[in-house]
């Protein structure tokens, strides 16, 4: 791509528990993190965007395509406040051929891909080919374009997250909330509770800050 060697992975997670779906995100992105070249992680989730722990492990090294900020977002109220609204409240469904009502399929890039900045460059077009529609992006490879190239006023910077202590089965989530920080700043915290073990995870998502 641009001259550049890219890896891509796909996968399609666990349909019905949750744990698993995690177990398996852990393990992609440890794998994916080894990979010297640029990457590109796509798939089938099985998580809507609001289920933060199946797909926030993808957010510590990479963006996601779609968003308008291209980052995940965790929480409904939190979408509701700001820019992400269009992206997350009211379009990218994927899932429900003949009447999209949910999004469970990502493209998920690495901090030096960016995504062309053009209109249409991501997006899902009503073309079904299967039970899902197609989602197509345009990335494109540059100096730190994952960092710099938003769409809008606000930036996410994703953090550094502790390993999480699930194991694949079994286990269940509790509630996510969001705990308001110093000066503004926002950031999600999820419970991950394994309940073969009784322990009890907490591990914080991504935070946002107004540039």
């Amino acid at each position: 791509m641009d001259g550049t060697v890219v890896t891509v992975f796909v996968t399609h997670l666990e349909v019905a528990d949750s744990g698993s779906r995690v177990a398996q995100a852990e393990a992609l992105t440890d794998i994916a993190s080894r990979t010297p070249t640029p990457r590109i992680i796509m798939g089938d989730f099985n998580a809507t965007p609001t289920h933060a722990l199946e797909t926030a492990l993808m957010l510590r090294e990479h963006n996601d395509a779609y968003a308008l900020d291209r980052v995940l977002v965790v929480s409904r109220w939190l979408a509701a406040q700001g820019p992400f609204e269009r992206d997350y409240l009211k379009g990218g469904h994927t899932i429900g051929v003949f009447d999209p009502s949910a999004r469970i399929d990502y493209i998920f890039a690495s901090l030096d891909i960016g995504v062309v900045d053009e209109i249409g460059a991501a997006g899902v077009p009503r073309s079904p080919a299967s039970d899902h529609l197609p989602y197509v992006v345009a990335p494109k490879t540059a100096p730190q374009a994952g960092r710099q190239d938003r769409l809008s006023r606000r930036r996410t910077q994703p953090m550094r997250l502790p390993r999480l202590s699930v194991r694949a089965s079994p286990a269940r989530f509790a509630r996510c909330r969001l705990r308001q920080m110093s000066a503004g700043r926002w950031l999600p915290l999820c419970r991950a509770r394994t309940w073969r073990h009784g322990t009890r995870t907490w591990a914080g998502i991504m935070k946002t800050t107004s540039t």
